[in-house]
């Protein structure tokens, strides 16, 4: 399916009104399937537990929790980052934790204009770089990172202990 290019996406705050429509969308998370010693159902939990509790905080200068929406209100997305400090560095810099396109919003710049967002909000923070992780099987979402300029840093690595 071919999606022409929205004219008018509008960022807002998320509030607490959009819990239920952000913890609708969780599942886009994990859609790549999970590694083998995680359950999409844990995956799932975890991701809307940290989301509700975000919402419930309110403001917080040191995270960023946004909607896109179409210019007529339909949203189409979400972005939550939150300000982290480099191990090796000591600098402050943006982490994107979560970062969703609704399926309306596939192919219309929605998630270029969220990264967008985060990237103004770290550099009006004075920062140097922002971070993000993906999982190794999540293919489109190292595509997309990697049209965008980032860069791997680190591979995390688990061992599940007998």
């Amino acid at each position: 399916m071919i999606h022409a290019m929205l004219t008018s996406i509008v960022m807002r705050p998320a509030t607490e009104a959009d819990a239920e429509w952000i913890v609708s969308q969780v599942p886009r998370l994990h859609e790549f399937g999970p590694p083998p010693w995680r359950t999409i159902e844990q995956m799932n939990a975890g991701e809307i537990a940290d989301l509700r509790g975000a919402l419930s905080r309110g403001d917080d200068p040191d995270r960023l929790f946004i909607i896109a929406q179409h210019s007529e209100g339909a949203p189409l997305g979400f972005l939550y980052a939150v300000t982290l400090t480099d191990f090796f560095t000591g600098e402050r810099h943006a982490h994107i934790g979560d970062i969703v396109v609704a399926r309306e919003g596939e192919g219309q710049g929605v998630g270029r204009a969220l990264m967008n967002a985060a990237e103004t909000w770290s550099r009006s923070r004075g920062h140097r770089f922002v971070t993000l992780s993906v999982f190794p099987d999540n293919t489109r979402a190292f595509e997309l990172y990697g049209r965008l300029g980032f860069q791997i840093d680190a591979h995390r690595m688990l061992k599940l202990l007998p």
